[in-house]
């Protein structure tokens, strides 16, 4: 007589009802992007330097791309803008993005400023 498989399963514990309503009963907050809520994005892109003296042109390396990075982020966080995105793209782009800021001049962020 051959064995059919066997349909039953094992029962796990289960919560009861109301454990998990009291478990679950805080609001759920939820950040919407730029694509819902919109904002602003730019790249900004690093220049070639040219030394003067010999004319020899010198690209951005990761290391100073990084840096600009860092840089752009301190600005953009120094507002106290939330969900901001700053992050390299390629070699010698960094792509900004701020959610809830129509324009870069309302959203009080000055990443044009050189720094001091």
């Amino acid at each position: 007589m051959a064995r059919s498989p066997s349909t039953s399963t094992s029962r796990l514990p289960v919560r009861g009802a109301e454990q998990c309503r009291r478990r679950f009963t805080q609001p759920l907050q939820t950040n919407l992007g730029l694509d819902l809520k919109g904002g602003y994005s730019v790249t900004y892109q690093a220049q070639p330097i040219t030394d003067p003296t010999t004319k020899a042109v010198s690209y951005p390396d990761s290391g100073a791309m990084s840096t600009i990075q860092g840089i752009i982020e301190n600005r953009v966080n120094s507002t106290g803008t939330l969900e901001a995105v700053v992050e390299t793209e390629g070699t010698d782009e960094i792509l900004v993005e701020v959610p809830g800021a129509p324009t870069r001049r309302t959203s009080g962020i000055s990443l044009a400023s050189r720094g001091r």
